[in-house]
């Protein structure tokens, strides 16, 4: 096994032997040749060849396509012991987790292996916590990776999550239905993609992000943890929601002059969080420059994102109707793109807004999302001089 290998041939021969995988090469072989052809890797070393090869052109679809199979060979060939930063408060929410995440398997596993397939489908429940899991990975951690220009775990994880989600809504399906068969087909691979991630985000996620986040990252990284907590992230939509976000007692309580009128940054702030939608504006650079946080969000948000490119905050699947939105307004070709969709058995309908000054000039894009289920089940009327019901309402 090379031990004093050069970093730069060591690189490009991990790279060659990835590349002979995807063509083909069988895992077992490619974890033998990374020990004798390269010897032992840090997880610096994996997560940044990883990110090489998405910039040399390989599709993240690709990389998501290997990516279990990179996790069992890499760990084969990862660095043992090794020194690694400590664990700040942050990365042990996260293992917590895991933690939990691995409980929740193991108690649908009994389920199953007791041939109880009422018991397994009430324990898909509490899956729950893993799309949670997700969504934190994605708010919290990932825009503080991007800003240290790590956005391989945006382009990859992301897509693994969105196969966990899919999953998990087909074995509900299958749990639901008469058909053994059906449940067997998907429960296997639903469970390979969670304890896979597990592995991936233990041997390769977390002592990457030690090594490239800072203190204040990292403290940052907790509070959109905790945020998002509160929220109860990526919950179907049961009109539960968070306290009201509170003002900083710093704010600037300068009136802000509009044509229509003034109103000082507090009034200003209540009013966006009181509307019935959830309101996010990205910018010319398509970079995100504000969100509104009223009390029961439909999508989560956490305060990181702001100064991330809006491409980062989409799944991979989505990335390219969004670009196509976004050029279509700066083309002047669209003003507006609506979306509805099922969400937790509520509608919600989502537009896209080109925002433009008045000579025309793009300025950014307003996203609206609002749940109208209620609206859409309204019938007849109820006027304000409707004395009765105003009495009852009061």
């Amino acid at each position: 096994m090379p031990i004093n290998i050069d970093p730069k041939t060591k690189k490009q021969t991990v790279k060659n032997i990835l590349r002979e995988l995807h063509a083909g090469l069988d895992p077992a072989a490619a974890a033998e040749r990374l020990l004798n052809e390269a010897g032992y890797l840090t997880s610096a070393e994996i997560a940044g060849i990883e990110e090489e090869l998405l910039g040399e052109g390989i599709p993240p679809e690709e990389i998501q396509r290997f990516c279990n199979v990179h996790a069992v060979i890499f760990e084969k060939a990862k660095q043992p012991g090794g020194s690694v930063s400590p664990d700040t408060e942050a990365v042990g929410l996260f293992k917590t987790e895991n933690g939990r995440i691995r409980d929740v398997v193991a108690n649908f596993k009994d389920h199953i292996s007791s041939g109880d397939p009422a018991g397994a489908a009430n324990a898909l429940d509490s899956f729950a916590i893993i799309i949670n899991h997700y969504v934190k990975k994605e708010n919290a951690l990932f825009p503080l990776l991007e800003k240290r220009g790590f956005s391989g775990p945006s382009k990859v994880m992301w897509g693994k999550h969105d196969e966990v989600r899919r999953l998990l809504k087909e074995a509900r399906a299958a749990f639901a239905a008469p058909d053994a068969n059906a449940r067997t087909s998907v429960v296997e691979p639903l469970l390979a993609e969670i304890e896979g991630m597990i592995d991936k985000e233990e041997l390769i996620l977390y002592p990457t992000a030690l090594e490239k986040l800072t203190g204040e990252d990292w403290k940052q990284v907790r509070t959109s943890f905790i945020e998002l907590e509160q929220e109860g992230v990526a919950k179907e939509l049961h009109g539960i929601g968070s306290p009201a976000v509170a003002i900083p007692a710093d704010v600037i309580a300068d009136d802000v002059v509009l044509p229509s009128g003034r109103l000082s940054i507090t009034e200003l702030t209540r009013i966006f969080n009181l509307l019935p939608v959830d309101v996010s504006f990205v910018d010319a650079d398509d970079r995100v420059k504000y969100f509104s946080e009223p009390a029961a969000r439909i999508f989560p948000r956490s305060r990181s994102v702001v100064g991330r490119k809006v491409q980062n905050c989409h799944p991979p699947k989505s990335l390219k109707a969004v670009e196509d939105i976004l050029k279509a307004f700066r083309e002047n070709r669209k003003d507006a793109v609506d979306f509805w969709i099922k969400l937790g058995g509520r509608t919600v309908t989502i537009r896209y807004c080109a925002v433009r000054d008045e000579a025309g000039k793009y300025l950014g894009t307003l996203e609206v999302s609002q749940d109208v289920t209620g609206i859409r089940a309204l019938e007849g009327e109820k006027r304000l001089l409707d004395e009765d019901e105003l009495k009852n309402d009061l």
